[in-house]
């Protein structure tokens, strides 16, 4: 995280920035060979009052089979996705399985009482799979 002051005549501004987050992995062999990639993207959908610019939460993570591990990446694996409140505080989460079988989530899962302010608008069902369903 990296702080940077503004000073003016008139007022201070302390801005505070999320940088260098990891938005793709793998691992590669001594044959060049691409293994376990996955994307990860943050910060989607954030409502409006939460403060920008953006906090650096994981709101979508994409795995891929290791044949779709190309530079250009294949077909997604899998696809998480999690949501948070406007603290950053982690309130939702719908696993891969959720993910793959949406139509099971339109009545089953749990609910929440508040929807998450910053998460994926790909996840478009009211019900979750995890952290507050507990």
């Amino acid at each position: 995280m990296v702080c940077i002051t503004y000073s003016s005549k008139t007022r201070s501004v302390v801005r505070t920035y999320t940088i260098d987050k990891v938005t793709h992995s793998d691992s590669t062999d001594v044959n060049s060979h691409i293994w376990q990639c996955q994307d990860t993207t943050y910060d989607e959908g954030a409502g409006t009052g939460i403060p920008t610019p953006a906090a650096g939460l994981a709101t979508t993570v994409k795995t891929y089979s290791n044949g779709a591990c190309t530079p250009t990446r294949g077909t997604v694996f899998t696809t998480s996705y999690q949501g948070y409140d406007a603290y950053g505080n982690a309130v939702a989460s719908v696993d891969a399985v959720a993910a793959a079988k949406s139509s099971l989530y339109t009545n089953n899962g749990c609910t929440l009482s508040t929807a998450p302010l910053i998460m994926s608008s790909a996840w478009s069902k009211s019900h979750y799979t995890g952290l507050q369903c507990l």
